[in-house]
């Protein structure tokens, strides 16, 4: 059985779905009660908390996004370095549809310490985080994201 779960708040007329977990081979029965639950026209994934992802779990994300696509738009956000990767190798993970914040790994050139920051997407343009001191050593983390590049290559 797998560890993925989803905790749903509908407010005004937006539904999140934060979920939590595995996206891996036995996803579908989660699918498919979550996607009876979706109430509001809009959705808002928050994927801060999704773990592993394996080419079933995508498979099985697919066809789920593709059963909503008709009566949701739905976007998303706080998207973990393992979700980017995999939107980045496979076509059509996000279904073309917006991605508001997503984290990204930061280094401090001193010392190798590593960090993850939340990046935000504005008009389909990164937004460089603000400098991040070194918790270790006090130099300035960055990172050798190119930030426009990496949303051009998801953006619509």
């Amino acid at each position: 059985m797998t560890d993925f779960h989803y905790k749903v708040e509908k407010k005004d007329t937006c539904t999140t779905v934060f979920l939590r977990g595995d996206l891996v081979n036995d996803v579908k029965p989660s699918f498919e009660s979550l996607e009876a639950l979706f109430e509001t026209r809009e959705l808002i994934f928050d994927c801060e908390a999704l773990g592993k992802i394996n080419s079933i779990g995508v498979r099985h994300w697919l066809m789920f996004l593709d059963r909503i696509s008709k009566a949701h738009e739905f976007r998303f956000r706080s998207c973990r370095e393992g979700f980017m990767d995999t939107a980045t190798m496979i076509p059509g993970f996000t279904r073309n549809r917006p991605i508001e914040s997503f984290y990204t790994n930061i280094a401090c050139a001193s010392c190798s310490n590593e960090k993850s920051v939340l990046v935000k997407v504005k008009k389909k343009k990164a937004v460089k985080p603000d400098p991040v001191t070194c918790e270790k050593c006090g130099n300035n983390m960055e990172t050798s994201e190119n930030f426009d590049d990496h949303i051009a290559n998801l953006a619509v």
